[in-house]
């Protein structure tokens, strides 16, 4: 199989990157060694411009629908006075989804724009031509290459 782009990692960051790449009319594999959903120890939030990007690539009423908190105020702490700043009612917040979620609803998105999606597939290696990356070497869940 031929790809344009072959993406290492399918979580928040290769799960967008593959999506984004998948609708510019790209040829697209995301690889993970893990299996989806899965979760992973982060102290995750969207601050307002990745979430301004979820309502763009039309899936942040999904995120929202999972029951994610949104971040409403704030607190600026100056060390002598705290200062608490509420948000707008109605504006877009920050937004802390579980990656459970997130990463799930990025590599589906991703897969229904075209990405090809192999998970529990480790990449074990590059080939070249003098440079150039040319392809991967990939194991898959059973063990094969």
């Amino acid at each position: 199989m031929t790809y344009d782009v072959i993406v290492v990692g399918a979580r928040c960051a290769g799960g967008s990157t593959s999506l984004l790449m998948a609708r510019a009319g790209l040829r697209v594999l995301l690889i993970d060694r893990a299996d989806f959903p899965s979760d992973t120890v982060s102290g995750h939030m969207i601050k307002l411009a990745g979430v301004e990007r979820l309502q763009r690539w039309g899936l942040l009423d999904a995120v929202l629908a999972s029951g994610c908190p949104r971040i409403e105020g704030h607190i600026v702490d100056f060390g002598v006075q705290r200062l608490q700043v509420p948000s707008d009612p109605g504006a877009l917040t920050p937004l802390a989804p579980r990656r459970t979620v997130l990463d799930d609803l990025l590599l589906h998105a991703a897969a229904d724009a075209g990405t090809d999606v192999a998970l529990q597939t480790s990449l074990t290696g590059l080939l070249s031509d003098g440079d150039r990356v040319t392809g991967v070497r990939l194991r898959d869940r059973a063990g094969r290459r």
